[in-house]
């Protein structure tokens, strides 16, 4: 039996995922925006010091790289726990019991959560994702460096524009699903 990637008026969508992670990225937007504006007005204020100017340059760049490393950790963990959701719901839509969707998502060894992704795609003769996937096992492996590697080094860092090259492969991953799904009017495929 060939299973399909289904939408309909009240079943989940990878338009849904595709909708969180452009709120996400406009939340960063208007973080990055508000702190910029935070910071012109306080170098406004201090012009006549200094001391407390260079200060507060140290600290926006310390804010914004907090938000930005922040921001790319929560932007992966979310995609990998958005794609199990969406995958989950799409072997039930196409009638696997919840033993057989558990079965679906159990890694093999030496096997990341991107290789869980390729599987099941391939179960869904999906296989117009390779570029985005690549973009966003690497975003894997610089969240696990980052979070395992000892020691805080300048590679374990992401810039802004890493970050919204990333979150732009996201936003393709979810945007060529949703071309995939095949419209449907009740749960049963």
């Amino acid at each position: 039996m060939a299973l399909k990637l289904v939408r309909g008026f009240i079943m989940p969508s990878a338009l849904k995922y595709l909708m969180q992670s452009l709120h996400r990225k406009s939340a960063l937007e208007y973080l990055v925006h508000g702190t910029s504006l935070v910071h012109r007005e306080i170098l406004e204020h201090y012009k006549e010091d200094p001391c407390f100017a260079e200060f507060e340059v140290y600290n926006r760049n310390s804010i914004l790289e907090t938000l930005v490393q922040g921001a790319y950790v929560r932007e992966f963990h979310l995609w990998e726990k958005e794609a199990k959701e969406y995958f989950s719901d799409q072997f039930f839509n196409n009638g696997l019991s919840f033993s057989d969707i558990r079965c679906q998502f159990e890694k093999k060894k030496n096997e990341s959560i991107v290789d869980v992704v390729v599987r099941q795609l391939t179960a869904f003769d999906v296989q117009s994702l390779a570029d985005e996937l690549v973009e966003i096992d690497s975003m894997r492996i610089q969240v696990n460096k980052a979070k395992h590697d000892p020691g805080v080094l300048l590679d374990h860092f992401v810039s802004i524009d890493q970050f919204w090259d990333k979150h732009a492969a996201i936003g393709r991953f979810w945007s060529k699903l949703v071309d995939e799904e095949d419209f449907c009017r009740s749960f049963s495929v």
